[in-house]
């Protein structure tokens, strides 16, 4: 063999092993630094955005060792009539380069988003906005290094879901690497994500500070349903989302249909559950609430929507209807009367919070939170309940809405509750509502 061909046959080898190595390494896993490569996957879970709905348990999710978190499959659906984010599945890419998925964390979707890195980058962060679910998220890709991710070199997905929900609230970030999720979900229904964080420290000389979003488009694929699941009717955002506004002829031709059986029903609560009144309408509402009255009804989708058109057609006297919904059997429509009696955001609504709090507290205690001020007279109530538990979150409550109103209750609660926690959250209560108000430390004289 002369040497030229020699030559073109070890260029040949080569070629093709580099191709070889490309199809066994798709996303660049021969980039994973070798500690997680060597499987020393361990971490520690973020904070989870959301979680505010029902008791929820944490489900975490794990990439096998030497794994790291990719992408998700997310799944999207109309809840309590607000588009969220009901599902979501992780994307791991192993150490040789192969993809694995891990469980579905939520309902079953009627749409499913593919949101991946391209290849060489990984999930490093997500921002996400929650109320009692999970309305929406986008996830940061980074570009993977020898120490771990790197900030600097990073692009934003699109945004998957609702937008409603409370302020943006973004988790990861620090170019450490992502090696799983912890989502909270409650009754089967996905409200909240998280992220776990590999212990691997941000790459060298790499500002920890959020970066903004590169200009290069997320892989975003819409996925079809499954031929299984029936796809929601699209909703509408409710009145803190820029429902559109019905006219009163409008309002009427839909009113009329509630009463053409169950189906047409629902389709009418939902586009209800979509819409706001010019000014607010006391026969509307009369007509929503019969659908929620019998809590007894074996018909739950219709209460549940009900309760979700509320939110934007109650009106103060819907609330002992609304807080006859809050002894419901099922958890959704629960979660969509706190939501209806929070939006009203008076005294009265915030009363009838407190009343029900024993049926969902943690929900209870978020919304008496977004009431603001107008919560604190019923707070205060709350924290005379008999369980620690219910003091304890009235005092997280007040620290969140209080005014110097509050002061002398949490200060005796401070130094005369049986229970340490109690005492510890009412004094530390006591403190926030000092400092927002510029008022003086307990038994400190001010300055002449």
């Amino acid at each position: 063999m002369t040497i030229a061909r020699a030559a073109v046959l070890l260029g040949l080898i080569a070629a093709l092993g580099a191709v070889a190595a490309a199809r066994a390494n798709p996303a660049g896993a021969a980039e994973v630094p070798s500690a997680i490569r060597g499987g020393a996957g361990t971490g520690s879970p973020t904070k989870i955005v959301g979680g505010g709905y029902g008791q929820p348990q944490v489900e975490e999710d794990k990439a096998p060792p030497g794994g790291i978190l990719i992408g998700f499959e997310a799944g999207r659906g109309a809840v309590f009539g607000i588009d969220a984010v009901c599902a979501v599945r992780p994307i791991y890419v192993n150490a040789k380069g192969k993809q694995i998925t891990g469980a579905r964390h939520g309902l079953a979707p009627a749409q499913i988003v593919l949101v991946k890195a391209k290849p060489g980058y990984a999930v490093g962060a997500i921002t996400g906005r929650a109320g009692l679910l999970l309305d929406g998220f986008s996830v940061t890709f980074m570009k993977i290094t020898k120490h771990g991710l790197d900030p600097q070199d990073s692009y934003e997905s699109d945004w998957i879901g609702g937008k409603g929900g409370n302020e943006a609230l973004r988790l990861g970030g620090d170019g450490r690497l992502v090696i799983g999720i912890a989502c909270a979900v409650s009754q089967k229904n996905l409200s909240g994500l998280g992220l776990i964080m590999a212990a691997t420290a941000a790459a060298p000389n790499t500002p920890m500070a959020d970066q903004p979003p590169a200009e290069e488009p997320a892989d975003v694929l819409p996925v079809q349903p499954s031929p299984s699941v029936a796809p929601s009717p699209p909703v509408a955002p409710a009145v803190a989302r820029a429902g559109r506004t019905l006219d009163e002829g409008d309002l009427q031709q839909l009113l009329k249909r509630l009463d053409e059986g169950p189906a047409k029903a629902q389709e009418t609560l939902r586009e209800l559950a979509g819409a706001r009144p010019q000014t607010p309408n006391e026969p509307a509402a009369r007509q929503i609430e019969r659908f929620l009255a019998d809590i007894r009804s074996e018909d739950q989708s219709l209460r549940q929507l009900a309760a979700a058109a509320l939110k934007n057609w109650a009106t103060p006297q819907s609330i002992p209807v609304l807080h006859t919904a809050l002894g419901d059997e099922a958890g959704e429509v629960r979660a969509a009367a706190i939501e209806a009696l929070v939006a009203l955001a008076n005294a009265e609504a915030a009363d009838a919070l407190v009343r029900g709090y024993d049926r969902q507290p943690p929900t209870v205690t978020e919304g008496l939170k977004k009431m603001g001020a107008v919560a604190e007279e019923a707070t205060q109530r709350l924290a005379r309940h008999p369980s620690d538990r219910a003091r304890s979150a009235a005092c997280g409550i007040l620290e969140a809405v209080g005014t110097e109103k509050s002061l002398p209750l949490l200060d005796k609660m401070g130094e005369e509750e049986a229970g340490e926690s109690v005492r510890q959250a009412a004094k530390h209560a006591a403190e926030v509502v000092r400092s927002r108000g510029g008022i003086p430390a307990k038994d400190t004289p001010s300055k002449p």
